[in-house]
């Protein structure tokens, strides 16, 4: 728990989090006095960030997980609960998963404080010890702002798709976008994963996924998504406007990714108007292979 406390107390606060929800269900069923708990872990969930650069570390919370990430190598899946009638709120987080390296710390508990404000998440750190009368009395606190995630279009394959890096493979952080980024003119990608019908933004990925081959021509939409782990991984979406149009993308796109496919660099997708390259530099076979599963299964759903 020391690690936690003294050298990463960011991951403490966020396990924390994650602890108490593992009781919501319990203590939402005793009635309506536990309900404004259930009512907190509500406004907890979606995906915060906080931090710049290498120290940017992202949290999503659905239901009552909590996943980490800062890195292929830092990262913790845990379950929270939120404990009724403590002021200031706590979280309590139970650490379910986490890279070889931190094997150790599975089973552990840590708290925190938390409350939202402003669409900003403050956690301050509580540790083993008595706990703190408030916030002022934490140093160390965080402050996170909640990620407004990109709508799907309505009626399009490609919306199944908008993912974050963690909800492929644990390894994987979504990629910030900077001018760094290769494939695409930073211009137009709002935001990482994008999936637009516009018709420049369609042209160039149409261009990068057919490695120069196709124009937008007989494409309703396009789908952008790169992420991080040992190394890059990304996806290139189209969907067509017709069968004959997907037929026609699919015949040049195959052919264009062969030898990539054959050195396990590449997946070719497709489901119905929807065709979608996944590539990578080189994750591991074990996120490989998860990745496009994941491809399958939501293409498969929608």
């Amino acid at each position: 728990m020391k690690l936690f406390r003294h050298t990463i107390t960011i991951v403490c606060i966020i396990a924390s989090f994650v602890a108490d929800a593992d009781e919501l269900p319990t203590d939402k069923a005793k009635g309506p006095a536990n309900q404004p708990t259930a009512a907190e872990l509500q406004l907890l969930q979606g995906t915060w960030e906080g931090g710049e650069g290498d120290g940017k570390i992202t949290i999503t919370i659905t239901g009552n997980s909590l996943h980490f990430h800062r890195d292929t190598n830092f990262w913790f899946e845990t379950t929270i609960t939120l404990p009724a009638g403590k002021d200031p709120k706590q979280l309590h987080a139970t650490i379910k998963g986490c890279p070889p390296s931190h094997a150790s710390n599975i089973g552990q508990v840590v708290r925190a404080f938390f409350k939202i404000e402003d669409g900003t998440l403050t956690l301050a750190a509580i540790g083993d010890e008595e706990t703190p009368k408030g916030f002022e009395a934490v140093k160390d606190r965080y402050e996170l702002r909640k990620v407004q995630r990109q709508k799907k279009m309505s009626g399009s394959g490609l919306g199944s798709l908008v993912l974050e890096g963690h909800e492929l493979h644990a390894s994987l952080k979504t990629r910030q976008m900077d001018d760094s980024v290769r494939h695409v003119p930073r211009a137009l990608i709002p935001e990482n994963p994008h999936v637009s019908t516009d018709a420049a933004f369609v042209a160039v990925i149409a261009r990068n996924g057919s490695q120069g081959s196709l124009g937008r021509e007989g494409i309703r939409s396009a789908l952008y998504a790169l992420y991080l782990g040992k190394k890059e991984l990304g996806f290139y979406g189209l969907e067509a406007e017709s069968a004959a149009d997907a037929n026609r993308l699919e015949d040049t796109i195959r052919k264009v990714w062969l030898n990539n496919e054959r050195m396990g660099r590449a997946q070719v997708h497709r489901k119905g108007l929807v065709l979608v390259v996944v590539w990578t530099d080189g994750v591991s076979p074990e996120c490989w292979e998860a990745v496009n599963a994941r491809v399958v299964e939501r293409l498969t759903a929608h």
